[in-house]
């Protein structure tokens, strides 16, 4: 018995080693190896844009069709080039130093909301004006690191989580250092901010709690794996996964009051609606949890392979999106599978789930789920959420 847990501890380990050995792994500040696109959303002229960040290129798609859409100036004009073809919504990383891009961007403070801001893998800040992409400075604001994880933006301060080790605070006018804290290893997830304490999640295995206006350190705690998902804050408490195949309840004094024991790993941020918490792990499983003791309401293995974003709830479904390249909609009362897709290709689906809700002021006529994989043949795809019927897909 001694040996088999011996056994699978140091498989375990191994596995570890190779994921850390593919997500760090550069050369010249160039990423290579595991990554996924980073989908979020801004207003682009009178139209809502997808902004799908990934490896060496942004683009703003249209949610109803798909397409690229254009630059526009500030009569919201479409833009036009020298052959006075229409120019479309797109940063080339190749135009601005080979620079890189795996995080949403975020609006400035300094341009009224009409800039928006880059971070980058490649340890600098990018700003462009949001409808014609004119950069407001080419060499943008330098970092000290490469970030993949999305940064947090308050009206004074932007932490920035650095991929190898640390995270930073910056000045939001001036984007000079406030302070830093050494996590000793990398950050892959998004800090969580409340109340004033700053809640940073680490490769190494600790959940920070720190001074968001000075980085002192209030407490840490081990949660006996990596953590690479942003804590939950809900009712008082937070909920946070790691790779210890555990999902905690944790005071905001820093101990542990609940835990949920998965199949594997867990990789996304759990989601709490209508008083029930919703999680996923790397062997496809899927909770449904009573978020006051953490246990079970139901749990289905939905997928054949494992589900790194969060889930998306709606009235009625669950829905997760699996390495295997298929989204599945569950039901929320029992977790049977209602609807399952597979996108074109069956790429890798690996980047977080963007629910985008009727908009018809901004040209979105229906609520729509959009993923993004690995696969550059079919980068972004989009669902009808009531039917899961496709949309369209995206290729660069």
């Amino acid at each position: 018995m001694l040996n088999m847990k011996s056994s699978k501890a140091r498989w375990q380990f191994i596995a570890l080693i190779l994921i850390l050995a593919f997500v760090v792994a550069g050369c010249a500040n160039v990423r290579r190896g595991v990554s996924w696109p980073a989908l979020s959303t801004t207003i682009i002229g009178n139209d809502v844009g997808i902004v799908v960040s990934y490896d060496n290129q942004v683009v703003a798609l249209n949610p109803q069709n798909g397409d690229v859409l254009n630059l526009i100036d500030s009569e919201g004009k479409i833009l036009r080039d020298a052959e006075n073809n229409p120019m479309v919504w797109t940063i080339d990383g190749g135009d601005y130093e080979k620079a890189q891009f795996f995080a949403n961007p975020f609006p400035s403070s300094n341009q009224d909301g009409k800039t928006l801001i880059f971070p980058t893998y490649t340890n600098r800040l990018l700003e462009f004006y949001v409808d014609s992409l004119k950069p407001v400075t080419t060499a943008g604001y330098p970092l000290t690191g490469g970030v993949v994880a999305d940064v947090l933006v308050t009206d004074n301060l932007i932490y920035v989580p650095y991929e190898q080790q640390d995270i930073v605070a910056l000045d939001h006018k001036t984007f000079n250092e406030v302070w830093r804290f050494d996590t000793e290893e990398g950050i892959w997830a998004t800090p969580l901010l409340h109340e004033g304490i700053l809640y940073v999640p680490s490769v190494n295995h600790i959940l920070y709690a720190l001074d968001a206006t000075t980085g002192e350190e209030v407490w840490k705690l081990d949660l006996e794996g990596v953590i690479a998902s942003t804590p939950l804050f809900y009712n008082g408490f937070l909920y946070v996964g790691s790779y210890s195949h555990k999902l905690y309840k944790i005071s905001l004094d820093g101990k542990i009051v609940a835990s949920h024991e998965g199949s594997n790993w867990v990789w996304g941020t759990p989601v709490v609606d209508n008083g029930v918490l919703y999680y996923s792990d790397l062997r496809g499983f899927v909770y449904a949890l009573n978020p006051d003791d953490l246990s079970e309401i139901w749990a289905t293995q939905a997928a054949e392979r494992g589900i790194r974003p969060a889930p998306i709830v709606s009235a009625d479904y669950v829905i997760v999106a699996s390495r295997s390249g298929k989204l599945y909609w569950l039901s929320r009362t029992d977790g049977s599978v209602v609807f399952e897709r597979e996108m074109r290709g069956a790429p890798e689906i690996l980047s977080d789930i963007l629910l985008i809700p009727a908009d018809s002021e901004h040209g979105v006529n229906n609520d729509l789920i959009v993923v993004a994989s690995t696969d550059t043949k079919n980068l972004v795809a989009a669902y009808r959420l009531d039917n899961s019927v496709e949309q369209w897909v995206y290729s660069r």
